[in-house]
């Protein structure tokens, strides 16, 4: 049974309009409730406040008037990254209440997508091309310190490494932490769109390339067992004392001495090798 039905004999918008005392009377004031001419429906807070919705009456969403949606808190923070007060926010006091899942079923071999992405272009759905250097999307992990909650401890951020094109996006990923006594992060880590991995460097020119600026700092292959550790080489090479392996000491950037361990004789078995010293002369 209907115990309410409005009805708008043409295709224009109809709409419940309910006001009061303190609202005005007035198109432009209270809430209203509308079946638009394209058959969508309307919710329209007309007041400066919040759309509230609630079950088992309590509180479980709030469109402010800002537009941010709110799950589980009542008024929107400066929560994200330096300040930023995000359009969605989930605040809870448990782990069921602070938490959000996205999973698929499908009888197919893919999963679930998070999408952060970023263009130039200054409108909604513009496809404007980003640039080199261009961050798409930051994940950040955030603690209040006590005066806010917007510093950062650790962040991934991933970016444009070189030119995009149509079908052409050169992307990297960087990681970040936040050292003691600090208050921003500073990058740690980084994988190019070539795939090598920079520590403590920009612009890694090898597969792993490692900078410091402390001594003895490096790395190490530790056993915690009555076991050994293990460092390999292993090449194919076709020709006769022919390096398998270097490791190398470079003086200021130039190399200055290394050890190589070689191919021996026996290119059929290949099965013998040899270790080399080598340096350079003064001049």
């Amino acid at each position: 049974a209907r115990i309410l039905h409005l009805h708008e004999s043409s295709s224009d918008t109809c709409q419940l309009h309910i006001t009061n005392s303190t609202t005005g009377v007035t198109g432009s004031d209270g809430v209203s409730f509308a079946l638009g001419s394209d058959e969508s429906l309307i919710i329209n807070q007309r007041e400066s406040n919040h759309i509230a919705l609630k079950t088992a009456d309590t509180e479980r969403m709030r469109i402010d008037s800002d537009g941010n949606v709110l799950l589980g808190g009542l008024t929107s923070k400066d929560s994200s990254y330096e300040g930023l007060v995000p359009v969605v926010q989930v605040e809870g006091t448990t782990a069921n209440t602070s938490t959000l899942s996205v999973f698929r079923n499908s009888n197919d071999a893919y999963g679930s997508f998070i999408t952060l992405g970023k263009s130039r272009g200054t409108s909604r759905n513009s496809d404007t091309i980003v640039q080199s250097g261009d961050t798409l999307g930051y994940i950040t992990w955030q603690g209040a310190d006590g005066g806010e909650r917007w510093r950062a401890a650790a962040m991934i951020k991933g970016e444009i490494d070189g030119t995009p094109g149509d079908n052409d996006m050169p992307g990297r990923i960087v990681f970040s932490t936040t050292a003691d006594g600090a208050a921003a992060v500073t990058e740690r880590l980084r994988i190019t769109s070539a795939g090598r991995l920079g520590v403590g460097i920009a612009a890694p020119t090898k597969l792993l390339d490692i900078a410091t600026s402390t001594s003895a700092d490096g790395i190490r292959v530790k056993s915690t067992g009555n076991t050994y550790n293990e460092l390999s080489f292993d090449a194919n090479r076709t020709s006769a004392t022919t390096h398998i392996g270097r490791i190398i000491s470079h003086w200021n950037g130039t190399a200055v001495s290394y050890i190589s361990m070689d191919a021996g004789s026996d290119t059929t078995n290949k099965d013998d090798g040899i270790i080399r010293f080598w340096t350079s002369a003064d001049g």
